[in-house]
């Protein structure tokens, strides 16, 4: 079988150390609001971490929910289990996408992010994932360490095919052969 090739396994180890280092200094409260907000995720919360550019003082656009919003993803990395609602994967994934599109950057949990979307969805939101997989160089460059060698994506490009042959929108299109395209690389030999 395949694997992820040294230099991605060796980034997604080194990038899981950072992240558990940075979220051991926050506080105890501010890790138990994260904790209440990942198991209680409705549409109510999404404002709380929606991409909301906003200019300041220097004429830069800013993501105002970016904090937030980063420290949701590293909880979920650090604490994942099949109780993160599947809805607040697929927000994270899309409003992550949406901002690296804007800000030209990318988030360092994505391939995580990404990951836990497709196993624990399956084909409930593929189309989400292949319609913002290549929102930009940076989110999709980031999406690159995702590790699903292990996972079956054949019924997943299977979907997306099904999604192409009834669009007849241009960039869905477009969207939907980068995802199968994305996708085949973990296809089993």
């Amino acid at each position: 079988m395949v694997k992820l090739d040294n230099t991605a396994k060796k980034y997604r180890e080194y990038t899981t150390n950072i992240i558990k280092e940075l979220f051991s200094y926050l506080p105890y409260e501010k890790k138990a609001e994260l904790r209440d907000f990942v198991s209680s995720y409705n549409q109510s919360d999404f404002e709380r971490i929606c991409c909301c550019l906003e200019l300041n003082n220097g004429g830069q656009f800013v993501d105002t929910n970016f904090h937030f919003r980063e420290e949701v993803a590293s909880y979920i990395i650090i604490n994942y289990s099949s109780d993160v609602s599947d809805e607040l994967l697929r927000d994270l994934y899309i409003e992550c996408a949406k901002c690296s599109k804007e800000l030209n950057g990318s988030s360092e949990y994505i391939p995580f992010i990404a990951e836990f979307l497709i196993r624990q969805t399956g084909e409930k939101y593929i189309k989400d994932f292949c319609l913002y997989l290549c929102s930009s160089f940076d989110f999709y460059g980031a999406c690159i360490s995702i590790d699903l060698f292990d996972y079956n994506v054949k019924q997943l490009i299977e979907s997306i095919k099904k999604f192409r042959e009834q669009s007849t929108v241009e960039d869905e299109c477009r969207a939907y052969d980068n995802g199968v395209d994305f996708l085949k690389r973990y296809l089993r030999e």
